[in-house]
């Protein structure tokens, strides 16, 4: 795992880590449930097409790592999921915001059910970046891949229980508190 996590991705690498990745996205879709708008195929070009400045040709393009490839790939799913629920926020302003304790387990159809709370999710993601970058990369695989404890762990190089006790003790419950205090502050 160790020679894995350091070896550096090249644009010729990516055959091996598409099927992956189209899991990834497919993950992600299914949890949304209804995203009828968004299709595998077009969120995986999105994660990729982020992941290269405009005139970059592919064959320049490296990741230093399998960690920073899927991150930046989760990170362009997420935008995608965050654009999306702009345009639903906007259409439901209207609405009344409940935050439900069931959705902290699929955020993707968040994005369609309370778009609120997916803004404030990114404004907590946002500020903890500096801070708790491990963090924000869990929540981004748990999230918006809809990886296990096991494929987190796998990516980021440390154990399952390290990742697990982490979400359990620490992170979730920062993201209750923050997204409920910017959702109620709207």
């Amino acid at each position: 795992m160790a020679e894995e996590q350091a070896a550096a991705l090249r644009w010729e690498d990516m055959p091996q880590y598409m099927e992956e990745l189209r899991a990834m996205a497919r993950a992600l879709l299914r949890q949304e449930g209804h995203a009828e708008s968004v299709q595998v195929t077009s969120l995986m070009n999105a994660a990729l097409q982020k992941q290269r400045r405009r005139e970059q040709a592919w064959e320049t393009v490296t990741w230093e790592n399998r960690h920073q490839f899927f991150g930046f790939a989760h990170r362009a799913m997420r935008q995608v999921l965050i654009d999306r629920a702009k345009i639903r926020h906007a259409e439901k302003r209207t609405r009344e915001v409940h935050l439900d304790e069931g959705q902290w387990a699929n955020m993707a159809q968040a994005a369609e059910d309370v778009p609120a709370q997916v803004l404030a999710l990114h404004q907590v993601l946002e500020a903890l970046e500096q801070t708790y970058p491990e963090w924000v990369a869990i929540v981004e695989y748990r999230y918006y891949s809809g990886l296990t404890y096991s494929q987190i762990a796998r990516i980021m190089g440390k154990s399952e229980d390290t990742i697990e006790n982490c979400w359990r003790r620490d992170i979730l419950p920062l993201l209750r508190k923050e997204v409920r205090r910017i959702v109620q502050e709207e």
